[in-house]
């Protein structure tokens, strides 16, 4: 009897161990068959990745593009506002330096003395007339009229 039990146990162990070489080898293949699976999926992948790659490229380089573009037509906008402005404050400029120029113009003038005044540049006082200065202002009066 125990050798028919150790008979047993013998075929026992040897169908386990049969049992688990098949079990091996069907987790075996199937991890194989995974493994094709995964590398088609991989290799459809890496195709897909370059052209997926080369169109964010090209995205992107088209947004730069585009932001170039307006960034320079910006920069060409701003040129010209300041040329105007430098024009417009060379014109302010010239228009102040006259006004300071017409100011000094009006001080010296009235700074001035009126021209019958000789009185200090060499000439000598000589009394007029009161029928010199008639006759002077007739003649200015006449002239007006004239020209009237």
């Amino acid at each position: 009897m125990v050798v028919l039990e150790d008979e047993k146990e013998e075929e026992k162990s040897d169908n386990e161990e049969i049992e688990t070489e098949i079990n091996l080898e069907e987790e075996l293949i199937a991890a194989l068959e995974q493994l094709s699976t995964e590398r088609k999926k991989n290799k459809k992948i890496s195709k897909k990745t370059p052209k997926v790659e080369i169109e964010e490229a090209r995205k992107i380089k088209e947004g730069l593009e585009s932001q170039v573009i307006i960034k320079t037509k910006e920069c060409s906008r701003m040129k010209e506002e300041i040329t105007g402005l430098k024009d417009q404050v060379d014109k302010t400029n010239k228009e102040m330096k006259a006004y300071e120029g017409s100011i000094r113009l009006n001080e010296n003038l009235k700074n001035q003395r009126p021209s019958h005044i000789k009185l200090g540049m060499g000439f000598k006082k000589r009394e007029f007339s009161i029928k010199q200065d008639s006759s002077h202002v007739e003649k200015i009066q006449k002239a007006i009229a004239q020209l009237a």
